[in-house]
């Protein structure tokens, strides 16, 4: 496997640790790779992630396993890993506004992503998302509602 060479898994790792407490250390460690993947291809499919990846796996399948389950994992609480980030992210904000942006996305023409962001430098950055099985991009307000009461424990 090839390494990234402008990525430092230790930091990574170190810095998904410092916001959130993980029941298993070793959840902690995939994420990390993930992130590697992502940001050396620019891209959220696992399979380009795959060369970026340094793993005891003989074969990329066995990997690529490894990452789907990680996704897939009920123990593992996407919110509750991000939000530590964000609130300290917001916390440490010189700009004397936060600008929000709702923004949708049609997956598969049969479910809507929801996201609710903070736009900074031309950059839409989630604070909080949702995916509803909603056949349009166009979603009724009260779909965000949900998304507006937890926005409103990370912000200030």
């Amino acid at each position: 496997m090839t390494k990234t060479p402008h990525v430092s898994i230790m930091k990574l790792i170190k810095f998904g640790s410092q916001y959130s407490q993980w029941s298993d250390v070793r959840h902690l460690g995939v994420m990390a790779w993930m992130m590697v993947g992502m940001i050396a291809t620019g891209s959220v499919n696992l399979t380009k992630w795959l060369s970026h990846i340094n793993t005891k796996a003989l074969i990329a399948q066995s990997t690529q396993r490894q990452l789907s389950r990680w996704l897939n994992n009920p123990r593992i609480n996407p919110a509750k890993l991000y939000s530590p980030v964000i609130k300290e992210l917001i916390a440490k904000w010189k700009e004397p506004e936060i600008y929000l942006s709702f923004d949708t996305s049609q997956l598969w023409e049969e479910y809507s992503m929801i996201r609710l962001c903070v736009v900074h430098q031309g950059r839409a950055l989630p604070l909080c998302w949702r995916v509803i099985k909603h056949r349009s991009s166009s979603v009724e307000m009260s779909s965000y509602q949900d998304m507006l009461k937890r926005a409103s424990k990370l912000l200030p």
